[in-house]
């Protein structure tokens, strides 16, 4: 019989197991595969971990920035057009437990009302050409804002761009 905590991990990997979560596996079986389902489970954690770091880059500006909270902010994925990514963001967010601030910011949805993945995908071409890993000025934080609203300035991003650089270790 199991106790509450191997009860709630078994339940985790179930879930991995019967929704196809490939980029999980590796925690099940030390095993993966590099299918389309892999390469949208990458992109939505590089999705996440570039907003996580736009926040914490922010706050550690305290206050001193060109940029508003709001246009940091994670606006969730379109549940019709987005709905394989929004799948993997509950489980990621929800089941597994990262990037939980998000969760608080936008409630208990993750649900945006228009498709936002070619936004992310240019704020991810920006975030990624100035460096993935560290904590951003303001100059920095605003060239990714100004993708998210496709202002000049930021770079243009060729199609599968996102693809071809190397994702973000989780």
């Amino acid at each position: 019989m199991l106790d509450e905590k191997q009860s709630r991990r078994h339940a985790v990997h179930r879930e991995i197991l019967t929704t196809a979560l490939e980029t999980h596996y590796v925690t099940l079986l030390d095993d993966s595969t590099n299918d389309p389902n892999l390469d949208v489970s990458h992109e939505v954690m590089d999705i996440l971990a570039m907003f996580t770091r736009l926040r914490l880059s922010f706050e550690h500006l305290a206050g001193a920035s060109a940029v508003s909270a709001q246009d940091i902010e994670f606006s969730g994925f379109h549940p019709q057009f987005e709905s394989e990514m929004l799948g993997f963001a509950r489980f990621y967010m929800k089941k597994l437990g990262r990037h939980r601030w998000l969760s608080e910011t936008l409630g208990e949805g993750l649900e945006s009302a228009a498709p936002m993945l070619d936004v992310y995908r240019r704020m991810l071409a920006v975030w990624k050409s100035i460096g993935m890993s560290k904590v951003l000025t303001d100059a920095e934080i605003v060239q990714i804002v100004a993708a998210r609203a496709g202002l000049a300035g930021a770079p243009p991003m060729s199609e599968g761009e996102t693809k071809n650089k190397a994702p973000v270790q989780h």
